[in-house]
């Protein structure tokens, strides 16, 4: 749990960093956000944690903020450095790829996977721009091999072994979560290596149609805002404040509960009260998918948004069988979520 724990810090802080500046709000709640979410997950582990910095995050997240900016690429977690080099936008095809969180994520993870998965060597890290990275049709990776996004270093170690979790020191997930954020996206990863020449890492990422960026809404624009009221269901109090603050400041009136039993209570005195449902997946006393059939029972024309870190079991078909709207894997981006739920109380309204 404490990789996951790391994770959904790092992406606590970016959301509310973009939301503070998106709409002014003050940074000063940030500290107290990451220590309740802190000590939720910290409650429901029976294991023993180490001691950490929150400063280290912190940092960590302020340098890969400005690492386009940079000429040099720092690993904070090994103190190396790595040359490196900016694709020039001409250079690179515009295009859009199917999930841009999935992608900030995989360009994050590579090099401190690669560095833990490596010996002790420097090397030479290539990187586009996530808004005009080259992306390209291909039948097999092997006609894509000098125009993918790629890492090159010195590592002797069999190349059969890098992709699998728990190899090497560190978390033992960096080049295992690549592996997987590779294979949701519909891509590929082609390692190669040579002993004591290096190794490469060829990422390849299908281009969708309508490349052309031109004319799209810029990724920095403010969400629309509501007057819908909300029903938002998790059990971590950290979560419910946070997203209850960002849902009220684009004006939805957002009722919250701690559990799914909470919750049903609330909705069943007044079903038609509510426009719309989120609900964390896992939940004590009632999870939320036995939540959402209770709800649709009552009020069955009610969008509702499940929340879930768990990928297993979710499909379209569960979706249909439920009634859901939609279903969020977490951590969940506060952009993310504004925009499902948007979709959701316009298609109620259609």
């Amino acid at each position: 749990m404490l990789p996951m724990l790391f994770v959904v810090f790092g992406l606590m802080i970016a959301n509310s960093l973009l939301f503070s500046r998106l709409v002014g709000r003050p940074l000063n709640h940030l500290m107290t956000r990451i220590e309740e979410i802190s000590a939720g997950h910290y409650r429901e582990q029976d294991s023993t944690f180490e001691h950490f910095e929150i400063a280290r995050i912190l940092d960590k997240f302020n340098y890969m903020a400005n690492r386009v900016k940079e000429r040099e690429l720092s690993l904070l977690e090994t103190n190396k450095k790595l040359e490196s080099e900016i694709v020039d936008r001409q250079e690179a095809e515009k295009a859009r790829i199917e999930s841009e969180r999935r992608y900030q994520q995989l360009v994050e993870e590579l090099p401190v996977g690669v560095f833990r998965s490596s010996a002790d060597y420097d090397g030479r890290y290539v990187m586009v721009n996530p808004a005009f990275i080259k992306m390209l049709e291909y039948k097999s990776t092997d006609d894509l091999t000098q125009k993918s996004v790629k890492q090159m270093y010195r590592d002797p170690h069999m190349r059969e072994m890098v992709l699998e979790m728990l190899f090497r020191e560190g978390t033992g997930m960096g080049l295992a979560v690549i592996h997987g954020l590779v294979n949701d996206m519909g891509g590929a990863i082609r390692v190669e290596s040579r002993l004591g020449q290096g190794a490469g890492f060829h990422v390849f990422l299908p281009k969708l149609e309508g490349g052309n960026l031109d004319g799209q809404e810029s990724p920095h624009c403010l969400p629309k805002e509501g007057s819908e009221r909300i029903l938002f269901v998790d059990d971590e109090e950290g979560f419910i404040r946070s997203g209850k603050e960002i849902l009220e400041q684009l004006g939805y009136a957002v009722v919250t509960a701690a559990n799914g039993l909470e919750a049903y209570e609330i909705f069943r005195q007044n079903p038609g009260s509510f426009d719309l449902v989120v609900s964390d997946m896992a939940m004590p006393k009632m999870t939320g998918l036995e939540l959402a059939k209770k709800v649709k029972e009552l009020n069955g024309r009610i969008p509702i948004i499940l929340c879930t870190g768990f990928k297993e079991g979710i499909n379209e078909d569960l979706k249909q069988n439920v009634g859901l709207y939609d279903i969020l894997l977490k951590p969940v981006l506060a952009r993310e979520l504004t925009e499902a739920i948007q979709k959701a109380l316009e298609m109620k309204t259609t």
